[in-house]
């Protein structure tokens, strides 16, 4: 139980209220004593990796020392900081509940589907070098702004067919809290908005009231602003965050059929409306979009191409 209410409050608010109580050394969750009594847990899995996401461990083996009989419950704390590690977590819980094996083959077919996400990118038609892969910018927060951290740079980076933004952040497993102005020197591609704790609806809802510090970029003045659950497929270290990357790759080539094509094939990518979606802002705001020179026309020859070249510079 938190005394913060998300769905009432702004981000700015949200924000304002988290720092506080961590200045004033307040816990921004307290656990239900009666409801723990009831449920006589075996295992409890609780995290230490950030304060702000859930109930402190220590807080948790106080209650559970208070509440239950000795040597009952077995508290499990998980701390991963990449994607490989959040995967290993998988194996812990399996063996904490006496099914190793399923621990395994979760873990397998998860980076299985990984590993199809990335090959589904590299059919691109359009991206051939490395230099030319999408610059995807991952918000976590939007005001103030925040990237994505912990396993979120390994998602963009080595799975999605994409290049972080970000790259000047580095030596930290942590999200860093940006200036708007870094945001718009960095001129990303793209940016996918999906807030630590809040699903897709309250995500699209934060990225319109965000318009006019979206507004300077290249990618909102390109329609290329996206929103997704970002409580379901991006903040939680579990077995969504496969969805997460195909989601991130579905919005980076999100004009390119063939990539599409074969995201769309894999059978589990969330569907748009439901996981992710291009947010959508009045028409003023957004500069028509310059259609590619393949999409103008139907007959693709190097004669078409060099006759339309040769009119647009008459």
């Amino acid at each position: 139980v938190s005394h913060i209410a998300p769905p009432k409050a702004t981000q700015a608010e949200i924000d304002l209220a988290v720092k506080t109580s961590l200045h004033d050394g307040l816990s921004l969750y307290n656990l239900n004593d009666d409801a723990l009594s009831q449920a006589q847990p075996d295992i409890i899995l609780t995290q230490s990796l950030c304060e702000v996401c859930a109930v402190a461990k220590d807080e948790v083996d106080d209650k559970v020392s208070c509440r239950l009989p000795p040597n009952q419950c077995q508290v499990l704390s998980l701390e991963p900081e990449s994607l490989e590690e959040v995967t290993e977590t998988f194996v812990r819980i399996a063996d904490a509940c006496g099914v190793p094996e399923r621990g395994e083959e979760l873990r397998r077919s998860f980076w299985e589907g990984a590993e199809r996400v990335l090959l589904a990118t590299k059919k691109s038609g359009i991206v051939k070098t490395k230099e030319a892969l999408p610059k995807l910018l991952f918000l976590e927060w939007v005001d103030p702004p925040f990237n994505g951290g912990h396993w979120i740079p390994d998602m963009v980076e080595k799975w999605s067919g994409c290049r972080t933004a970000t790259s000047w952040v580095t030596n930290t497993c942590k999200s860093v809290q940006l200036s708007w102005q870094q945001i718009y020197d960095a001129d990303p591609d793209l940016v996918v908005i999906a807030c630590c704790g809040f699903d897709l609806k309250r995500n699209e809802k934060d990225a319109l009231a965000a318009r006019e510090l979206l507004k300077p970029l290249r990618a909102f003045k390109q329609g290329r602003i996206y929103a997704a659950d970002g409580n379901l497929y991006f903040a939680r270290p579990g077995p969504a965050l496969r969805e997460g990357i195909a989601i991130l790759s579905r919005c980076a080539y999100d004009g390119d059929k063939d990539v599409v094509n074969e995201l769309e094939g894999l059978g589990w990518l969330p569907n748009v409306g439901e996981g992710w979606a291009r947010v959508v802002y009045d028409q003023e705001a957004v500069d028509p979009s310059i259609a590619d020179m393949e999409d103008l026309i139907t007959e693709k020859n190097e004669h078409t191409f060099a006759k339309l070249h040769e009119q647009a510079c008459a």
